[in-house]
């Protein structure tokens, strides 16, 4: 079984859109995590953008096992709606990773999401338009190796 630092969770259908703002930070915050040894599961990418169809028991197995691998979750839905990272959201709730909502500063959260962050089970990630993603991947690459702490909010400047 292959083993993940981070698991990813993001808005399927958008992120396979190519060229997009959210497919590129998606895949410079992959290519950050390369560079840094850290590896992370995203499943369009595992699917190759879309172009591979597993069924849905086939997906949500390999969201499960991954998950079941890595240390933090990584919530980040670039302002588009999906079910699919609200379910990945519960299995990471109920295994107990850390978790990290990571949006940009115009995107609003809905209120499941940040009642997450409010009540101290998720840190929330701010992307501001002038954000270094090295310094996101930085965060998601010092959270993989803190075990147990509750998170508080964050905001990256």
């Amino acid at each position: 079984m292959k083993t993940f630092d981070a698991f990813l969770a993001v808005s399927y259908k958008p992120a396979c859109v190519s060229g997009s703002e959210y497919r590129h930070t998606i895949e410079s915050l992959v290519d950050l995590a390369i560079v840094a040894d850290l590896s992370i599961y995203v499943a369009p990418l595992e699917e190759q953008w879309g172009q591979v169809s597993p069924t849905r028991r086939q997906a949500i197995s390999c969201d499960h096992m991954a998950m079941q691998s890595c240390r933090v979750f990584v919530f980040f839905i670039g302002g588009f709606e999906s079910d699919g990272a609200l379910v990945e959201l519960g299995m990471a709730l109920a295994l107990k990773r850390q978790i990290l909502i990571l949006h940009f500063e115009k995107e609003v959260l809905s209120s499941h999401v940040q009642g997450l962050i409010e009540i101290g089970l998720a840190r929330e990630i701010v992307l501001k338009s002038d954000v270094s993603l090295q310094t996101v991947a930085s965060i998601i690459i010092s959270c993989r190796d803190i075990v147990g702490q509750r998170l508080t909010e964050m905001i990256v400047a």
